[in-house]
């Protein structure tokens, strides 16, 4: 019987299966970003311009309130963290 690399793979449990539906689901996602991108480029460069600013913004919200920055990042965190909601205070609040 002639199997795949993959699934010699997938038989000797080298790889578990769930890293290759990740990895898969990875490569789907960055195509849709690259088809995405392209899509708004038609469009207009600010409309770009403005998404890339809409999901940096949601990374550093998210980083600032749950703090769990990349380390090098931390000291730019620290500079807006003051003055947006963290986690620690939130859990307070309760």
């Amino acid at each position: 019987m002639h199997s795949t690399f993959t699934q010699s793979l997938l038989i000797s449990g080298e790889i578990p299966a769930n890293n290759i539906l990740l990895f898969f689901l990875l490569l789907v996602g960055i195509f849709a970003a690259i088809f995405v991108v392209r899509y708004i480029l038609r469009l207009n460069r600010y409309l770009l311009f403005f998404a890339v600013v809409i999901v940096i913004a949601g990374f550093l919200g998210s980083w600032t309130y749950n703090r769990n920055e990349p380390a090098f990042l931390t000291p730019v965190v620290n500079l807006i963290a003051p003055i947006l909601p963290n986690k620690a205070d939130a859990t307070l609040d309760y």
